[in-house]
């Protein structure tokens, strides 16, 4: 979900094929499209790669998460996930 300045928000949605994208791919269309700041997309790109760790059995990130795993970790759990 995307908030503008406005106090508007809109739901976004990008594809993800497990067997063609990686984190990285869809991290450049993410910033293209939606005209983030260019230093956002390896921020994008780890979340992203966070996010497949948890949910997808033998994901292998295309970029180093380190302790982004841990936070969303802890988030998952605060949420009783």
């Amino acid at each position: 979900m995307i908030f503008f300045n406005t106090g508007k928000c809109k739901n976004i949605e990008f594809a993800f094929d497990l067997e063609k994208d990686t984190s990285l791919s869809v991290a450049t269309e993410m910033v293209e499209e939606l005209e983030l700041p260019s230093w956002s997309m390896p921020a994008v790109a780890k979340l992203i790669d966070a996010f497949l760790l948890k949910t997808v059995r033998g994901w292998r990130p295309c970029v180093q998460v380190g302790q982004m795993i841990q936070a969303v970790h802890n988030t998952a759990s605060a949420d009783g996930m």
